[in-house]
């Protein structure tokens, strides 16, 4: 149902666009997406390329990679937390140096189970060369998010550019500029929604590997028990995710919008807290 609102409404803003004023066209009638393919593609291809190496690396030293992605989480924020001492943005250093005592202390009480997380990487890499059908998931997630985000990207343009019309003729763009909100949650939701699908897919698949099934196909089998039992949850998931979410998005702005320290601080801690759901 909320899928056929959300094509029905994007839908209705396209068939009543107006084509001289549509934002996602240019003085020549051409998309202004043409101009970005090459730098799509390029993005696209890049993190292909990006993903097969760190595969690669992962399988062959797992230790070495384990060890450099824990230490560079921590440098990481350990340089957030010291440019925002340098720069006096208390906003900044005072969660970040909380995350990073946390951080220390959670790989200091659990230093013993580094070696069982390199296990568990070897294992996974033995799973992906056993399972190669694996790399399809990803593909099906990456060519459905997209054919949304087309269809996304080209109705928010018209919902505001409609609001932008209607405040430049005094109306109220009350509606308009709600309905972008809903169009921003359903972003997320949607981005969950096919997230949870590949996750799902490669449970089943690896499962399908532990156990040594044979003679079915672990891809198709994930979709008929997917649209069997597990549409609901994954629905019902993806929806509390993106709901939290945007509200985060929203504690977010608000604490980059606020001056106050004691209360940008609160702010953070909040948004820090709301991520771990």
């Amino acid at each position: 149902m909320l899928t056929v609102i959300f094509f029905g409404v994007g839908g209705y803003y396209i068939y009543t666009k107006d084509d001289e004023n549509a934002l996602l066209s240019t003085d020549d009638g051409s998309l202004v997406l043409d101009k970005y393919k090459a730098t799509i593609v390029t993005c696209v291809l890049a993190s292909v390329v990006v993903s097969l190496i760190y595969i690669l690396l992962v399988k062959v030293m797992p230790k070495v990679m384990v060890l450099v992605m824990t230490f560079f989480s921590l440098g990481l924020i350990a340089v957030l937390c010291a440019i925002g001492i340098v720069t006096q943005n208390y906003g900044l250093a005072i969660p970040f140096g909380v995350m990073l005592l946390v951080y220390v202390c959670i790989l200091f009480c659990f230093r013993d189970k580094i070696k069982t997380g390199i296990v568990l990487v070897r294992v996974a890499t033995n799973f992906i060369s056993a399972k190669p059908i694996i790399f399809i998931t990803p593909i099906i997630k990456v060519v459905l998010t997209t054919l949304f985000a087309v269809f996304w990207i080209y109705t928010v343009s018209l919902i505001s550019q409609r609001a932008d019309l209607q405040d430049k003729l005094n109306k109220d763009s009350t509606p308009s500029k709600i309905l972008i909100g809903v169009w921003v949650l359903l972003w997320l939701f949607y981005t969950f929604f096919f997230y949870y699908i590949m996750v799902f897919t490669i449970a089943v698949t690896c499962a399908f590997w532990y156990y040594n099934v044979q003679g079915k196909n672990p891809i198709i089998t994930a979709y008929k028990w997917i649209f069997r039992s597990a549409l609901g949850a994954i629905t019902y998931a993806a929806l509390i995710i993106s709901i939290v979410t945007f509200a985060r998005l929203i504690i977010d702005s608000k604490r980059q919008n606020n001056k106050n320290l004691a209360v940008t601080v609160c702010l953070c801690i909040l948004s820090c807290l709301m991520r771990q759901i």
